[in-house]
């Protein structure tokens, strides 16, 4: 076999096994970020794409979501069927955003979405429209009954309301709860 084959095959095989190892690495990044019970992204994620918005220096919003009285549907009816109803909601929220948008599971029953280049009254909008979706759905349960949820969702934008990615978040996650203390089920923003 002349040399000039054998050469090209040792740089086409290095080549390959550089991109499998890239390739590899991507996947365990994408297992550590993502979300089991859902296959969202969580809070890890959430934080470095923050952090990758705020260097754009571009406006964006904030929502912060928490699904009202869900510690009733884990202790009537199990963590498995909360596990399955966590999943179904997530399906819900991803149907009805933009794919240039961000979602995470940040915890327990807790999501958060980032809108990019949306001010707050977009964002109002759009958390309204997610809303109106949650009590519209009819989630049913493992013995055919009909099960009804709420949310109660918060709103901050950036560099209107926060400066950094803490910031931001912290301050969405006042905004919800002040809805939650002013009788959920509702959306609240900054001024």
């Amino acid at each position: 076999m002349p040399i000039i084959i054998i050469y090209i095959f040792k740089v086409i095989s290095r080549t390959l096994a550089h991109f499998a190892a890239v390739e590899f690495k991507n996947l365990f990044q994408d297992l550590a970020h993502q979300d089991d019970v859902t296959g969202l992204f969580k809070h890890r994620k959430l934080f470095i794409d923050l952090e990758d918005l705020i260097k754009l220096g571009e406006k964006f919003s904030v929502l912060f979501i928490d699904i009202d009285d869900f510690k009733v549907v884990n202790d009537n009816y199990g963590h498995i069927v909360g596990s399955d109803m966590l999943t179904k909601l997530g399906l819900l929220f991803k149907d009805s955003i933009r794919q240039t948008d961000h979602f995470y599971r940040y915890g327990g029953d807790e999501f958060i979405i980032i809108l990019p280049e949306t001010n707050i009254s977009q964002a109002q909008l759009v958390a309204e429209r997610l809303l109106k979706k949650i009590k519209a759905r009819d989630f049913e349960l493992e013995d055919g009954s009909q099960y009804k949820m709420s949310a109660s969702i918060g709103i901050a934008e950036f560099p209107k309301d926060a400066q950094s990615a803490s910031e931001i978040i912290s301050i969405a996650d006042e905004m919800m709860y002040t809805s939650k203390k002013t009788g959920k089920g509702k959306v609240v923003h900054t001024k």
